[in-house]
């Protein structure tokens, strides 16, 4: 299997998942409120913000779910545009490293979600640097 492939996989694997979250910008709120106590969060606070926040931020996630998926169909073509989607998912998965920290999430939470963004990230990286761009196509 080629770099290319394995990072188009990658990328609609990702995507995939990040894809799921749309279903938390219409889910009950006690559906929200099960999962956040379940993951050992406590209660999930009854306030405005945190279900604009987590209704929003899903939103996002599907959106960049989306985005993957059309990147991932002519990866020499946004070649460029990936190296910025994977350099930034390195520096993405630093910070949350940080803000978990910073908000005190439980230890499982902090040595997973923020270094396997970052290894991800990295994957792409490495992959990328294995793939032709349509410049080099053209040649």
């Amino acid at each position: 299997m080629t770099h290319q492939r394995v990072l188009e996989l990658l990328l609609r694997f990702s995507g995939s998942l990040m894809l799921l979250a749309l279903v938390f910008v219409f889910a009950p709120e006690s559906w929200m409120r099960d999962i956040h106590a379940w993951l050992g969060l406590g209660q999930l606070p009854d306030i405005s913000i945190i279900w604009y926040l987590t209704r929003s931020l899903s939103a996002f996630y599907a959106l960049t779910g989306g985005l993957f998926w059309i990147l991932s169909s002519n990866i020499s073509h946004y070649h460029s545009l990936l190296f910025y989607v994977a350099c930034v998912t390195v520096g993405f998965g630093v910070v949350l490293a940080v803000i978990d920290v910073w908000a005190g999430m439980p230890v499982s939470w902090t040595f997973t979600e923020g270094p396997l963004v970052v290894l991800v990230g990295v994957a792409k990286l490495y992959l990328l640097s294995h793939c032709p761009t349509t410049e080099t196509k053209k040649l």
